[in-house]
């Protein structure tokens, strides 16, 4: 699946409706907490459930794609912008 295919995928799921900033943050927090309780479940019983996890890193995939749209950006040129940096702080 490409990236555009993807968000249609999302907008299917979804609908068109535009979330803004703020509240994109907080469903990150929320996304970011439940991978946080695996993290914490390897640390404290020393496994964690992975088809949870993948689910879980999935979703802040396609989501973070549909709120790039969300907030009027390209997703390629975010994505180009990331990788850049990426590269750059990697060859400090």
């Amino acid at each position: 699946m490409n990236l555009d295919e993807l968000l249609q995928t999302e907008r299917q799921i979804w609908g068109n409706d535009k979330q803004a900033l703020e509240h994109i943050v907080i469903c990150m927090g929320k996304n970011y907490g439940d991978i946080s309780a695996h993290a914490r479940a390897k640390i404290e019983k020393g496994e964690f459930n992975a088809t949870e996890l993948k689910k879980e890193l999935g979703n802040m995939v396609a989501s973070t794609v549909r709120w790039i749209d969300d907030l009027g950006f390209d997703v390629q040129d975010c994505l180009d912008l990331a990788l850049k940096s990426q590269k750059a702080y990697r060859q400090r």
